[in-house]
């Protein structure tokens, strides 16, 4: 078997596969072979039917064409190893000729790993910029946590703030009639945070207990809800009960009932240690991206459409696993945002582009720098993953190999090998900001 490549402008690359006579004949008795493995033939026991038998069921020409698709993906594996092809997709079948003689050329053609030319990424200057974390942010996340366990105590000397917990009654009224799906009885609105009626938010600020309000709403054309689309109407709402919430203290008997921490001092580093290590993990998050973003700018790629279309698809797929565990649609989602679907598709191969723009800068500055991960740093990835899972590294390792997932720790090791060298290699500068990342408090 003979193959020669050609290198087309679309980034895929043509297959030439010439096989001899000997060769096809060869590959059509092994089609035979396997094929008389499987079928029953009275008479006969299988794998030992006669090819002439064979005939009857599977005819000379039908085993041709197997045994072509099977010499073009031979023909494939010979040409990805004598010309060291980087694949990102299957080779797909495009002819075959078949000659006189019994030989066949067969020319397929394979989506390759595009040519990289690096950019400068040595000495690129950039700079780490650290969120400061202040009694402020530790005082806000110890709300957090207070405000999980407020109380609320009825009140009836004043009218509804911000934040009260307000027990209404409200009625939707579309062209003077109600609306059975937008009303409610004695529904508890925490006033400024409500999603279920937002348009109440800000309406009911300073209303007393008996006080009816009545709120105008009109919903966009795009409305998610096709019974409201392009209506208008108004809430008429009544305020039966006015509730301020309460923290409780912040005391030592408080975090010990409430989290793992003896004392509310301790609770106080330990929350300003999380959010330092966020921050410090943003920062440097931060850093290797504006780094990366660098060296892309500065390189010439080529991106082939099968790994935007790969891209996309995954792109895809993970925004709908999240709608469906949000019991969300699709058509909803991007109603919401007032998107179409050309135009959302438009913005996922942009994204789907840029992101595999960078993964093939970043390999191509991995392999000219040689930055292949040591087998002692994936067993120490793969420690840490079993730590986590509750299980030896033999048995972590041999779950990613019967899943197939190993491949994608060694690609984070490398990965990240290839992010400490381009963060060695530039001139970093460090300032601190005035904004902290958020941080949740400790679970309870």
């Amino acid at each position: 078997m003979q193959v020669t490549i050609d290198r087309q402008d679309d980034g895929r690359v043509a297959l030439s596969i010439e096989v001899d006579a000997q060769a096809m004949d060869r590959a059509v008795a092994r089609v035979y072979h396997q094929y008389g493995r499987r079928l029953s033939v009275p008479g006969f026991r299988k794998g030992k039917v006669p090819q002439a038998i064979l005939e009857r069921y599977l005819s000379p020409e039908d085993a041709a064409e197997e045994a072509i698709e099977d010499l073009a993906g031979e023909g494939f594996r010979q040409a990805v190893e004598e010309h060291r092809l980087s694949p990102v997709g299957r080779a797909t079948l495009e002819k075959s000729d078949r000659r006189d003689d019994g030989s066949v050329v067969i020319t397929a053609v394979v989506p390759v790993r595009p040519e990289v030319v690096l950019g400068p990424y040595k000495g690129l200057k950039a700079t780490k910029t650290v969120a400061e974390v202040t009694d402020e942010h530790v005082a806000a996340e110890l709300d957090k946590l207070r405000g999980r366990h407020a109380e609320y105590r009825q009140v009836e000397d004043r009218g509804v703030e911000a934040g009260d917990l307000a027990i209404v009654d409200a009625t939707l009224l579309i062209d003077g009639q109600p609306h059975e799906q937008g009303s409610a009885t004695g529904y508890p609105l925490e006033v400024g945070s409500d999603t279920l009626f937002p348009e109440l938010n800000e309406s009911l600020i300073g209303a007393g207990v008996g006080e009816e309000r009545r709120v105008p709403v009109t919903y966009p054309a795009d409305f998610h809800r096709p019974d409201l689309a392009g209506k208008s109407g108004e809430f008429v709402v009544t305020v039966r009960q006015i509730k301020r919430r309460e923290l409780p203290e912040l005391t030592d008997d408080f975090v010990r009932r409430h989290t793992s921490v003896p004392s509310a001092d301790e609770l106080r580093q330990r929350i300003r240690n999380t959010l330092e290590a966020v921050a410090e993990a943003m920062a440097e998050s931060n850093l290797r991206s504006t780094l990366v973003d660098q060296v892309v700018a500065g390189s010439q790629v080529e991106v082939p459409a099968p790994m935007v279309e790969r891209e996309a698809g995954r792109h895809q797929a993970a925004l709908e696993r999240e709608l469906d565990e949000q019991g969300a649609t699709l058509d909803a989602y991007l109603s919401r945002r007032g998107l179409s679907e050309a135009a959302w598709r438009r913005s996922l191969e942009v994204e789907a582009r840029g992101d595999v723009r960078r993964a093939l800068v970043v390999d191509a500055l991995g392999d000219a720098e040689h930055l292949e991960p040591a087998e002692a740093e994936i067993d120490a990835e793969i420690a840490l993953l079993a730590r986590e899972e509750g299980r030896s590294p033999e048995q972590t390792r041999r779950r990613l190999e019967r899943a197939g997932e190993l491949d994608r720790i060694i690609n984070r090791v490398y990965h990240r090998k290839v992010m400490e060298f381009l963060v060695q290699a530039a001139e970093i500068t460090t300032e601190q900001a005035a904004e902290a990342q958020d941080q949740p408090a400790p679970e309870e």
